[in-house]
């Protein structure tokens, strides 16, 4: 979607001067975060999956196991960090 087609949706409801204001306020991380919430790769536009296993440590000299998460794209090998 170009930048004109979306305003053209967005003129519908807001005035250009709003438009202008909300399209500045768009930081690339806030994309990112959106993306990753609802589980879409901002590289790709994959679908994300969440991988999780369980790590050996070492916690104040006594062996433990942490849960390790990381989130990821299949598609395009993208992995959050």
């Amino acid at each position: 979607m170009s930048i004109y087609e979306l305003t053209s949706i967005l003129e519908d409801r807001y005035l250009p001067e709003e438009i202008v204001e909300m399209l500045d306020d768009i930081e690339k991380d806030d994309i990112k975060d959106y993306a990753v919430k609802n589980m879409v790769c901002p590289k790709c536009y994959g679908e994300l999956v969440e991988k999780s296993w369980e790590d050996d440590r070492e916690h104040f000299g006594f062996p433990c196991k942490k849960e390790m998460r990381e989130i990821l794209c299949e598609n395009c090998d993208w992995i959050d960090e």
